[in-house]
């Protein structure tokens, strides 16, 4: 169960006079995952503190300016319109494929589980691979998502959407833990993409019980980086977060 919105504080990473780029925690949802849901959200405590964000400004008014969402239980940058011009701009660069998003996660090693198929990596280097595939959710309540690719069988094909999604994946050292790190980043996100994508790897996150992660208190994923164009005038940013959890740091830079 979520607590109260004040068990939960976010970084505001960049402030301009057009967007927002904040920090979510870990634990508290991106937005009201339904309109007119109480309870505590990012979204929310940014309001607080800038209500024009609180405005409709996308198909889905309870979400606000808020440009992508982040589960519930991973952390890291979002980036928020705080007008409707904006919103629109940013979203525009979405979906044309100009907003880049790079994670950091903690893994382990596990086998994958029921309904991953056999997977195609094409490496760049010994430290790099990319994943793609289509997806499909998965599971008692469908809450998961499993990896559809053309080796899966028509009926599993006929569950997946159209569009195919990519996982960049490169080795990052280690934590202090001794987990391995990876960066993760991608250009267009799917729910549970990362999670699904590292443990059809056959390296679950740590922390994420819904794939075979090694047990921890918190899901060991955040959203360290964005790329996006600027909506005023195209100029390409980049904004790094640059006080992320400390299992988010190789042990070498400590």
């Amino acid at each position: 169960m979520l607590g109260s919105m004040h068990s939960f504080s976010y970084d505001l990473v960049v402030e301009h006079s057009r967007f927002l780029v904040v920090a979510k925690p870990g634990g508290i949802p991106t937005v009201p995952l339904a309109h007119g849901q109480e309870g505590p959200s990012l979204l929310a405590m940014v309001g607080a503190d800038f209500a024009e964000v609180l405005h409709p400004m996308g198909r889905h008014g309870h979400e606000g300016g808020v440009l992508h969402r982040l589960d519930t239980d991973t952390c890291g940058l979002v980036l928020v319109a705080r007008d409707p011009e904006a919103y629109a701009s940013l979203q525009q660069a979405q979906l044309f494929g100009n907003f880049s998003k790079t994670y950091m996660a903690a893994v382990s090693s596990a086998r994958p589980s029921d309904g991953f198929p056999p997977f195609p990596i094409y490496d760049h280097g010994a430290s790099l691979s990319c994943l793609s595939s289509k997806f499909r959710a998965y599971g008692s309540g469908r809450k998961a998502v499993r990896p559809v690719t053309v080796d899966s069988s028509p009926l599993v094909q006929a569950k997946a959407g159209d569009r195919t999604y990519t996982t960049r994946v490169l080795e990052s050292g280690a934590n202090a833990s001794g987990h391995q790190l990876v960066s993760c980043s991608l250009d267009n996100g799917f729910r549970h993409q990362v999670r699904c994508h590292l443990a059809w790897m056959g390296t679950p996150i740590v922390g994420d019980a819904v794939y075979g992660g090694l047990y921890a208190d918190s899901l060991h994923l955040a959203a360290l980086e964005i790329r996006f164009p600027s909506p005023e005038g195209g100029d390409i940013l980049t904004v790094r977060w640059a006080n992320p959890p400390d299992w988010a740091t190789p042990f070498e830079t400590r």
